[in-house]
């Protein structure tokens, strides 16, 4: 890069930040029920989407679009996060390489579904067209699924067809359920959880049942004079009986022991409403954003 002009510089910086984005909108799509419109619209007209024996080889942008149409059929909850992009630009042309960790909920018959994670690596090479950076080959290499702990029976929890959660609603139960973590309701606070509910805290690290939980919170409570949850910048989603709700979080307490302590960290909380519109807590994750920057947990 020593070699290049000023001009060249300014140029493959520009590019990949702009790849960057390009990225961060492929993400937010497949997060869209896999938005196939959206997908389609990031891809050149001859490119080609390779998925391996996992997903298959999809070439052409209208391939490329019927592909994702039928996808959200079958895999009904995602949320995409990549990382590590190392992106080289050569011009109009581009290569790059990211990481992917993947929860997702993946239907198994017409009345099961299934939590799982997705761990994979994706080669690219991206055009730059009419100005606009699109992908121009994605090769998705799946390098494992972790299964979650059990069949979730959807005839009892998930209620597909009917109209989405309210996402009011969603947002005021949230906030009963932290603020019964804060107040020191836990008989609220457990009350929101479903007995199925599997956590993902990798301040520990490790997979969580509520039992587990209900004990790893029993063992801090006497050894602490305060502590609170303060969630911050939500977001919250909603498709049919299930509610997504995204954010980052203030831990912050004093111990019995040792000085005021506080952590930053970044969570992600699917929620069910069941036939009667009650709603519960079914997959929470969380994680302290030092660990993600550098790679480890706990920061």
């Amino acid at each position: 890069m020593n070699n290049l002009s000023i001009e060249e510089k300014i140029h493959n910086l520009m590019a990949i930040e702009e790849i960057k984005k390009l990225k961060a909108v492929y993400c937010a799509y497949c997060d869209d029920q896999y938005n196939p419109d959206g997908l389609a619209s990031l891809f050149t007209e001859d490119a080609t989407w390779n998925g391996g024996p996992e997903f298959g080889l999809h070439q052409g942008r209208n391939a490329i679009r019927n592909f994702f149409a039928g996808v959200s059929g079958n895999i009904l909850f995602a949320a995409h996060l990549v990382m590590n992009p190392i992106i080289e630009v050569s011009g109009n042309r581009a290569k790059g390489k990211w990481r992917l960790i993947m929860p997702c909920t993946v239907s198994e018959s017409a009345d099961t579904a299934e939590a799982k994670w997705l761990l994979s690596k994706y080669d690219e090479e991206y055009t730059l067209s009419d100005s606009r950076w699109l992908f121009d080959k994605m090769v998705v290499n799946s390098q494992f699924w972790t299964v979650g702990p059990r069949i979730l029976p959807l005839q009892n929890k998930l209620i597909p067809g009917r109209k989405n959660m309210n996402v009011d609603h969603l947002a005021n139960i949230f906030m009963d359920w932290a603020d019964g973590l804060n107040k020191g309701n836990l008989e609220a606070f457990y009350g929101l959880m479903d007995e199925n509910i599997v956590i993902f805290d990798e301040d520990l690290p490790w997979r969580l049942t509520k039992e587990d939980f209900i004990a790893h919170i029993s063992f801090h409570i006497p050894n602490w004079d305060s502590f609170e949850w303060v969630p911050r910048e939500l977001k919250f989603s909603c498709r049919d009986s299930v509610g997504v709700v995204s954010g980052y979080a203030t831990f912050r307490g004093k111990p019995k022991d040792a000085g005021f302590r506080q952590r930053f960290m970044g969570f992600t909380q699917t929620w069910i409403e069941d036939k009667n519109g009650d709603l519960s807590l079914l997959c929470w994750h969380q994680g302290p954003l030092l660990g993600q920057i550098e790679g480890a947990s706990p920061g």
